[in-house]
């Protein structure tokens, strides 16, 4: 599953990725780019587990049909600069959520998150139907998914904020 680019790769998260993820998901939530939940006492408690079990719902404990979680990570130079969680389907759908991404301060505005996005969609049957939402305030993001063809489908309140939904279908 690797992607390479020269110094580039996308990975397989690792336990030891849960730090960085944890990290860029609450200094996102402060910017405003992800949800604000992640700030309380309880939600960051909420949020290491999540993170944690994402990481395991790779591993098959059962033969359930919910959609299975990828955690995956962008190196740069063999450092960990980023990372994406994905839901894909179990179902037989051909819908596939984009939960999260977040890149480094360090090396945002470097074209990294759009290598990141570009490369997860190419990691898939083209056939397969793209979601994603974010918030008014990532508009970094907003503008990578406009760039790659996604489309802004609506708009909606959940949590407090206003999230737009983008979709892209081959």
């Amino acid at each position: 599953m690797d992607r390479k680019n020269e110094r580039i790769r996308i990975r397989k998260g690792r336990l030891l990725d849960i730090p960085l993820a944890y990290n860029l998901i609450y200094d996102g939530s402060v910017e405003g780019s992800f949800t604000d939940r992640n700030l309380t006492g309880k939600g960051q408690f909420k949020l290491f587990f999540q993170l944690i079990k994402y990481l395991l719902s790779r591993l098959r404990f059962s033969n359930s049909k919910k959609a299975k979680k990828e955690f995956l990570v962008l190196e740069h130079e063999g450092k960990s600069i980023g990372f994406a969680i994905l839901e894909t389907p179990d179902d037989g759908s051909n819908v596939i959520a984009l939960l999260y991404v977040a890149i480094s301060p360090a090396y945002r505005g470097r074209q990294f998150g759009t290598f990141m996005v570009t490369n997860l969609i190419n990691m898939y049957p083209s056939d397969r139907e793209w979601q994603v939402a974010c918030t008014k305030y990532a508009r970094a993001m907003q503008h990578i998914l406009k760039k790659l063809g996604f489309i802004r489908e609506k708009k909606s309140i959940a949590l407090g904020l206003n999230f737009y939904y983008f979709l892209k279908k081959s």
